[in-house]
């Protein structure tokens, strides 16, 4: 009986010590279970955040939302993920809510991290010249480390850009404080005080860096903008409204301005000039260096006063002559016998036997079919290419047309830039704009004589060109047959001084060979000589030209001038249309003349 009580009593104690072990085993379960949990949980968190930062770093905003959203669920005040979706916002440009994360994440102790640097972006902003994102990031990022002066100097940088002149002055002074080394907060800081005593920042140029936009630091709304050129460059500056919206590089640069320096190939001179050669007249005058494509000078008629779009609103849009519409650019005219430059240089480039032509008899029409075809006047014998060009004569083209074939002239008008979508060049990575500029067109099929014939003096339906792009074609006969592709911006600086952008010459095509534009030269040469451009002559230069007149005396006649000078070494190249106002031999190339007189002489 003894030994079997000690085997009962033992083998209650081995149960104790089971129900013993098993009880610390299932606490063990529980407390491995919850380190597993709360552990897993801070690694999925991390996973997300990791994968949320690898989407917003390539663009994917949405994915990056969902991710940092999925943060959220699994723990609901996480700051990082709170300031990761203002991070979001930011970049889909939505300022507001991005500010309302990021107070939001700073009261919930967000601390400065590797994962998301808004000192970074704050700087990256600023270089690309966007300067409202470039300031919430500075601010944000100073939150987080108040006493670094580098921050406190991109703030100010940025304030300053944005207009606010004032605060932007505080902030170079609390630069100067951390950090009195730093010499652009003391140079900007000078400059902020100077604007500030004026009362507005310039931020357009011409190119000798006379303004042509101010921005007051002192008003709000509509009146913020001034632009001393008046109506002389309204085209090209635009202007900007807040009833009214925005036209020009007001539109075109509108998240770039007022914080850049823009600087533009236009002469102030020159636009006031070409003002003073329209005269009263409605049209156009654009002037190129046919050597790089800078524009000089581009001015319409009529034009507006973009100082006083609002008070003159409704007498501008009901004027039927269209004041706020940019003919330069986006006006397509026909272009009648400024055409024939390109008819005489495909006859030149390909060899064409002149003397199988020539003599032509001009009896002022001829018939084909059922239409005839008319010049302007009863030439007579016209004796060469030389004689049709210099006297204008349509009949002498339109056999040269003949000649060439209908296929031929279209890939000519194809090489001298129809049908090919102009733009303004210029080299920046860091900053996207447009500008409209209307394709100039010409017809594919000129099947019947009547439509060749047309074709070759540059009449008819579809075959339409942009003032701008006739300065081209005689820009481009001017430079040895290279046409150069147009620009009007010069440079864009940030408020660093560092170049978002640049104008430069750049080669568009190759039309003719330099043999070609040398010998049609010496015909628009002697047509201003001894031609009907007679009146486009300027004592001591040498002017090369063609005329060309549309339209007809029932709805008005509009006159053509194409040019360049001095010949021997051109400097301009130079294009006029006169809408509705007579023939480029009696109107547009007088207008010429006075322009060139002008600008040429001083």
């Amino acid at each position: 009986m003894l030994f079997s009580h000690k085997n009962h009593k033992s083998r209650r104690i081995l149960e104790r010590q089971k129900r013993r072990w098993l009880s610390f085993g299932i606490a063990g379960l529980v407390i491995l279970s919850a380190a597993v949990y709360l552990y897993g949980g801070q690694f999925r968190v991390y996973l997300l955040m990791d994968k949320g930062r690898t989407y917003l770093q390539q663009g994917n905003l949405d994915q990056a939302l969902l991710k940092f959203n999925q943060v959220l669920e699994l723990h609901a005040n996480h700051p990082q993920a709170i300031d990761a979706i203002g991070l979001v916002y930011l970049t889909q440009g939505d300022l507001i809510r991005a500010e309302i994360k990021y107070e939001q994440a700073i009261k919930l102790g967000l601390k400065p991290n590797r994962r998301f640097n808004h000192a970074k972006l704050g700087d990256m902003y600023l270089a690309r010249g966007l300067y409202a994102p470039a300031e919430l990031e500075f601010r944000h990022s100073l939150d987080l480390t108040p006493r670094d002066a580098g921050l406190r100097l991109g703030h100010a940088l940025a304030l300053h850009a944005l207009g606010r002149v004032s605060d932007s002055i505080d902030e170079y002074r609390q630069t100067l404080a951390l950090d009195p080394d730093i010499k652009l907060a003391q140079t900007q800081l000078n400059q902020a005080r100077q604007e500030l005593e004026r009362g507005f920042i310039y931020y357009i140029f011409d190119r000798a860096h006379s303004p042509l936009a101010r921005f007051s630091i002192l008003r709000q709304g509509s009146g913020q903008r001034y632009y001393p050129l008046l109506q002389y460059a309204a085209h090209m500056v635009g202007y900007k409204s807040d009833e009214h919206g925005s036209t020009g590089l007001e539109k075109a640069l509108a998240p770039y301005l007022p914080g850049n320096a823009v600087t533009l190939t236009i002469n102030a001179d020159w636009q006031r000039a070409a003002d003073r050669a329209l005269g009263w007249r409605k049209g156009s005058l654009v002037a190129l260096n046919p050597k790089t494509g800078e524009i000089l000078a581009i001015v319409n008629h009529p034009s507006f006063n973009p100082n006083r779009i609002d008070e003159d609103w409704d007498k501008i849009i009901k004027n039927k002559n269209s004041p706020l519409k940019n003919r330069a650019t986006e006006g397509l005219y026909e272009p009648g016998s400024i055409f024939k430059i390109i008819t005489a240089s495909a006859a030149h480039e390909t060899n064409l036997d002149l003397k199988r032509i020539f003599p032509v008899n001009c009896t002022g029409g001829i018939r084909y079919g059922a239409n005839t075809f008319w010049c302007w006047k009863r030439h007579g014998r016209v004796d060469s290419l030389q004689a049709a060009l210099d006297t204008s004569c349509n009949v002498g083209m339109a056999e040269v047309g003949f000649a060439l074939g209908p296929d031929r002239m279209y890939e000519y008008a194809n090489k001298f830039g129809f049908g090919a979508p102009l733009t303004f060049p210029f080299k920046s990575e860091l900053l996207e704009w447009s500008f409209p500029i209307a394709t100039s067109t010409a017809p594919i099929a000129k099947d019947t004589r009547f439509d060749q014939a047309e074709f070759a003096c540059g009449l008819g339906a579809g075959t339409n060109i942009s003032p701008l792009h006739a300065a081209m074609l005689a820009a481009s006969i001017a430079n040895q047959g290279r046409m150069m592709a147009p620009y009007f911006i010069k440079e864009i600086r940030n408020i660093r001084g560092e170049i978002l952008a640049e104008g430069a010459p750049q080669l568009l095509r190759t039309p003719i060979a330099p043999e070609t534009a040398a010998q049609v030269k010496a015909y628009m040469i002697d047509t201003v000589k001894h031609g009907i451009a007679q009146r486009a002559q300027v004592d001591g230069f040498t002017v090369a030209g063609k005329t060309g007149t549309t339209g007809d005396s029932a709805h008005g006649l509009n006159g053509w001038f194409i040019c360049f000078a001095p010949a021997e070494n051109p400097q301009v190249a130079v294009a006029i249309y006169a809408e509705k106002e007579g023939t480029g031999m009696d109107v547009a190339s007088p207008i010429a003349h006075s322009f060139l007189s002008d600008v040429l002489t001083k």
